[in-house]
């Protein structure tokens, strides 16, 4: 089992992660889930030409490791 993931950790992971993807995301918050437990939620906005942002929040498994986290954010923004 990994380590959990700081709040901090998380963000920097996932705002590395929104860096490589294409697209204009940007990472809003990161929040701790219920009970302060091994879910976070990453609320992540993407600027649309000539739309309204697109907002999508993203729960995340802090027990993961980067790689992991890392894919679970190009999975869920690129579907």
């Amino acid at each position: 089992m990994n380590a959990l993931q700081s709040l901090k950790t998380v963000r920097a992971i996932a705002e590395a992660a929104v860096r490589e993807l294409p697209g204009n995301f940007t990472v809003a918050a990161v929040l701790p889930g219920e009970a302060r437990g091994a879910y976070a939620e990453v609320l992540v906005v993407r600027q649309q030409r000539d739309e309204e942002p697109k907002r999508m929040l993203i729960g995340i498994d802090r027990d993961s490791s980067e790689s992991a986290i890392r894919q679970a954010f190009a999975e869920k923004l690129l579907n």
